[in-house]
């Protein structure tokens, strides 16, 4: 893996040695060579200088096999372990990149440059503009298969084709302004996938959906959600569960537990501040913090919360059932349940790990 990644450094070099020929906009997605791709310029270094590294000493946390490629200041950035420090490498000098994602099996990386989607190998080649996009936020979910990529805007959702390049859109809500924007959690067998909108902002009334590749939409559940920041919801990566936070009886908060039938209890006692922060990989087992983080808690849907020493974050991806990988002000960090934090780097926008 360490390989694949590193070798995306060719591209980047041979992009920049280019200079910064950039692909007209178009309305269908566009196919182009690797030589067209261009990062920009890269605050003069030149095409044979080494990438900017650093290096923090790991302490007494224990450090696990984890890559990360994250977004630092637009440009990707690659971390991986290295004698027991944790090494970060400079890939890109654009300055232009919001969002990043790596497919199920390690081979690609999908990235938005500006309004643009684009998807390159991991050897560095085959570099394609897939979508261009009316404004520039946006959330990427490749499909297990790998063949499939969802692009979650403030308005839509639509699917690019990998395999031919061309985009469908499936599902359209009201747009959303100032919130997450939709999750999206695919079917094992990519035929579908499911998600939560926000059906009506005033209201704060969202929808559990089923949407199929075709655009073929089925509505699992409607509920109320709390107003922003504590209306997070979470989906368990195997869909089969949402945690999410609504207004209780006695007209405070709390963390509910939707499973797929819509099936909802609450599962938190009520509080000021209750938010939900996702879920660990096995799906069982979730966390959210009370007031500002004062408490937090590792929930089960088999049984009570546990709490845990966790600081505040904004997003977490779980590389074992003790250690995560979180961002929290745009500082990136390694972390773990005892409340060890090591910070990666800082003024880090996005992140996704490597399998």
């Amino acid at each position: 893996m360490k390989t694949r990644i590193f070798s995306l450094l060719p591209l980047i070099l041979i992009s920049m040695a280019c200079g910064s020929t950039t692909p007209q906009a178009e309305l269908e997605p566009a196919t182009i060579s690797e030589n067209t791709i261009s990062p920009g310029p890269n605050d003069g270094q030149g095409a044979n200088s080494s990438p900017p590294e650093t290096a923090t000493t790991v302490g007494f946390l224990s450090l696990p096999d984890v890559r990360i490629v994250y977004i630092r200041e637009g440009n990707l950035w690659l971390t991986e372990e290295s004698s027991g420090k944790i090494q970060n490498s400079q890939l890109t000098g654009s300055g232009d990149m919001t969002t990043v994602r790596v497919s199920p099996d390690g081979q690609l990386l999908a990235f938005m440059r500006g309004r643009e989607v684009w998807t390159v190998g991991m050897d560095g080649l085959d570099a394609k503009l897939r979508a261009t996009l009316a404004n520039e936020n946006a959330a990427l979910w490749f499909a297990p298969n790998g063949a499939l990529l969802a692009v979650a805007t403030k308005d839509h959702i639509e699917l690019v084709d990998l395999n031919t390049s061309i985009s469908n859109k499936v599902l359209s809500y009201p747009a959303i302004t100032n919130a997450t924007l939709p999750e999206v959690i695919w079917v094992l067998d990519s035929s579908a996938f499911k998600t939560v909108i926000l059906l009506n902002k005033e209201n704060d009334q969202a929808e559990f959906l089923y949407v199929f590749t075709d655009g073929t939409v089925a509505s699992l559940a409607k509920f109320m959600i709390a107003p922003h920041q504590d209306g997070s919801s979470y989906l368990s990566p195997d869909g089969g569960y949402l945690i999410y936070t609504a207004i209780s009886s006695d007209g405070m908060k709390s963390l509910y537990l939707m499973d797929s039938s819509g099936a909802t209890k609450p599962y938190s006692p009520s509080a000021n501040s209750v938010r939900a922060l996702g879920w660990l990989n096995n799906s069982t087992r979730f966390v959210y913090s009370i007031d500002e983080f004062s408490q937090a808690y590792l929930g089960d849907i088999f049984g009570p919360p546990k709490q845990i020493e966790l600081l505040p974050i904004d997003k977490i991806q779980w590389v074992d059932t003790d250690t995560y990988i979180a961002l929290e002000n745009r500082n990136l960090y390694l972390g773990d349940l005892n409340g060890v934090r090591i910070e990666i780097d800082s003024k880090v926008t996005d992140f996704d790990i490597i399998d």
